[in-house]
């Protein structure tokens, strides 16, 4: 069934950010921006913490002022970046946003790219899903990051039963009451795994899978997020097995 975007239609963002200062005023005026030019009924829900060191928090308390769109949480109790990712979620919950798009910031997602999430939505989707070009020689990222989203890819689709083109990806977006229903319980993720984790949880729900740009992908990954990653994968493999 369809789902019509109309005025009353509000579209949430949960942003997660930390040590941006450089990049954060120009990423909030093209969201804007395009929050606009897609006639979106919006609000965006900003989550930062004690995490980040570089005055991007004073930044953004000028962006606030002049922007109601924007509302900055500040969270100091947040443990990592997941608790920033439930936190922006569970805003837009409790505002009653009918659609929910999680993107990071920093240009790494692309607001101009916003409209392929709304037609999802617009389609009747219940969830969707950024994918990046994983396979595409033009995919600029460095070697060690490519394997690891290739390798967790494919892995997690095999232990888990599932068939997602890019398992480990953000920018997605969720209707209101699959998200509920989706965090109903902690997420066990610590890092960005929790991607996958989410995407597990809402395998049995309407998908839609669309094509992302995905910029500035850093070289650097954890020895405590890959064995994060592993000990959660391990764990849901065992929960579906015990599902079955």
């Amino acid at each position: 069934m369809k789902q019509k975007k109309n005025k009353t239609t509000k579209i949430g963002f949960a942003i997660p950010v930390a040590n941006e200062s450089e990049t954060i005023k120009e990423f909030c005026l093209d969201l804007i921006k395009n929050i606009k030019l897609f006639k979106i009924n919006a609000v965006v829900f900003i989550v930062i913490d004690n995490a980040s060191k570089d005055g991007t928090k004073k930044i953004l308390e000028k962006i606030v002022k002049k922007n109601n769109l924007i509302k900055l949480i500040y969270e100091p109790k947040n443990r990592n970046v997941v608790d920033a990712y439930v936190r922006g979620y569970r805003e837009a919950i409790k505002n009653n946003c009918d659609f929910i798009i999680e993107m990071d910031s920093g240009f790494s997602h692309l607001p101009s790219e916003l409209h392929k999430f709304i037609k999802g939505y617009e389609e009747g989707y219940d969830c969707v899903f950024g994918i990046r070009p994983l396979l595409s020689i033009n995919y600029n990222a460095p070697l060690k990051r490519r394997l690891f989203s290739l390798g967790g890819t494919i892995l997690s689709n095999l232990l888990l039963g599932t068939h997602y083109k890019d398992m480990t990806s953000g920018y997605e977006g969720f209707k209101k009451d699959v998200l509920v229903k989706i965090l109903k319980e902690p997420l066990r993720s610590t890092g960005h795994f929790s991607q996958t984790e989410i995407k597990y949880r809402a395998r049995n729900f309407k998908y839609k899978e669309v094509k992302i740009t995905y910029r500035f992908p850093t070289p650097r990954v954890k020895m405590s997020s890959v064995y994060n990653s592993f000990s959660t994968l391990f764990y849901l493999s065992f929960d579906r097995w015990l599902r079955r």
